[in-house]
């Protein structure tokens, strides 16, 4: 599917599978939920298409912006690259099998209860980013969040500026290099 919009209605593409997603545009809630093999470049999700992608698997969005709240819940297998998330509280919950690259992320709680995390070059800024998160990657990245890895195993970052108040309080097998 190339240059659509998704106005107002529920779900648009529920279940689905198998998807070439191109200049595409969702204005309204619930539009991949329980999708599978999805491929999206220039993908908008705007303000109203909350919760976006729940309970997907394999996705791949690349050149993209996702501007909605709580995307990504229960979901496996996502690769991001070169993607705008300037209203991101709550996204990325239990999510496993995760790479991220060239991310902006805003908002609070991003990546809660989520495992196998491999970032590079993002940039998060809200606050308690990755509590409860176990075997995450950081690489060359820029992290401000207040109580960042709290409760998390196997953290690494590298070459990384991570700016917080209360860092990895109760986490074990931390390793911060440069």
């Amino acid at each position: 599917m190339s240059s659509c919009v998704f106005k107002k209605g529920e779900s648009p593409l529920k279940h689905s599978a198998n998807l070439s997603i191109k200049d595409t545009v969702f204005d309204y809630k619930y539009p991949m939920w329980y999708s599978q093999n999805i491929k999206a470049e220039n993908l908008i999700l705007n303000q109203e298409a909350r919760s976006g992608l729940w309970y997907a698997k394999n996705v791949d969005i690349r050149n993209s912006s996702i501007n909605s709240p709580k995307t990504f819940r229960h979901s496996s297998f996502i690769q991001l690259d070169k993607v705008f998330m300037p209203n991101a509280p709550e996204t990325m919950w239990f999510c496993n099998d995760i790479n991220l690259n060239e991310i902006q992320i805003y908002g609070d709680y991003f990546a809660m209860n989520s495992h196998n995390i491999k970032a590079d070059n993002i940039s998060i800024h809200g606050n308690y980013a990755f509590d409860t998160c176990k075997n995450i990657i950081i690489k060359n990245s820029k992290i401000l969040s207040k109580d960042a890895f709290w409760n998390c195993e196997n953290v690494e970052a590298y070459d990384s500026y991570i700016n917080g108040e209360y860092l990895a309080w109760n986490s074990k097998n931390i390793k911060f290099i440069n």
